[in-house]
């Protein structure tokens, strides 16, 4: 795929629910996948349940207002839906903010 002068792959990842993300590279993945791991494991806690029991609904790569690049992430426990967002200060290394938005009405 390209948008915006830059190439795009489809990917799928077999290791977190069979998610599917637009990659623009090793590096993206890689910080996806940290952040996809970071909100499960916290949401986890939060809740006391283990982390198989947490589903990824979506992600969505974005730039917050301080422009740092980060993801909207939709989690799924049970049935009820919690929103995260994270964001990342350089490509593979652990997130800087991860905040639980709210669950999901």
């Amino acid at each position: 795929m390209r948008a915006q002068g830059a190439d795009f792959e489809y990917r799928t990842d077999g290791i977190i629910d069979n998610l599917s993300a637009l990659c623009g590279s090793t590096e993206d993945v890689n910080a996806l996948t940290s952040m996809l791991h970071a909100t499960q494991l916290d949401l986890a806690s939060r809740l006391r349940v283990d982390v198989g029991l947490i589903h990824v609904v979506s992600s969505q790569f974005t730039i917050w207002s301080d422009s740092s690049p980060g993801w909207k992430i939709i989690l799924d426990v049970g049935g009820i839906q919690y929103e995260y967002e994270t964001s990342f200060g350089y490509a593979n290394g652990p997130p800087d903010s991860i905040v639980l938005v709210s669950p999901i009405d």
